[in-house]
């Protein structure tokens, strides 16, 4: 099993966090669709793949929208609220499948400082490995970082309809900025991180 989060590094949209479970008798399919970092992929690509994704791969996808991150960001700071959010994935896969003993992380901060953001949570996931660039060594962790950003993309269609904005690639900043300033303050906070 392994987990990937997105949408931290943006100040628009949401933070989607993907625990997912890969078996041996996966392998073949996933090779076939080209599942490989997010990163490296198209939007396009992701859109594509990501449903067929989820219909095959037991996982568990969390969606946090920038007004309820904005609101635990308060009391946690982005590595808190990662943590947390990587092991609630777990907790809701562990639901779905026996978790294997081989669970792993695309790390984003040393180990004893993410058990230590959980000290207080009621159920802790333990015994996960954690390594940077995961991504791109481990397809379960590939799968959570393309489900994550299929569910951040899915979910950013669902504001652009609501707040009546494009979503575009750079400079799209600043066609964003101008479309943001015609919106209520309490509409800017849905949307921005």
């Amino acid at each position: 099993a392994g987990s990937d989060e997105v949408g931290t590094g943006d100040y628009f949209g949401p933070v989607c966090v993907c625990a997912s479970y890969v078996t041996k008798d996966d392998v073949d399919f996933l090779v076939k669709l080209g599942v490989r970092d997010s990163k490296q992929m198209s939007d396009a690509d992701m859109l594509k793949i990501g449903p067929l994704l989820m219909e095959r791969i037991p996982h568990s996808l969390l969606i946090v929208p920038p007004q309820k991150y904005n609101r635990v960001h308060e009391s946690n700071n982005l590595n808190a609220i990662k943590a947390k959010l990587h092991n609630q994935a777990y907790i809701n896969l562990a639901k779905k499948i026996e978790l294997p003993s081989f669970k792993i992380i695309d790390q984003f901060t040393p180990e004893t400082s993410y058990y230590r953001y959980l000290k207080n949570e009621p159920q802790i996931i333990r015994g996960i490995h954690f390594e940077t660039k995961a991504e791109d060594k481990y397809l379960s962790v590939a799968v959570g970082s393309i489900i994550s950003r299929y569910g951040f993309l899915k979910t950013w269609e669902e504001m652009e309809k609501k707040y009546n904005i494009i979503y575009a690639d750079p400079p799209w900043r600043y066609d964003m900025i101008r479309e943001l300033s015609a919106l209520k303050w309490s509409d800017i906070n849905d949307i921005c991180i």
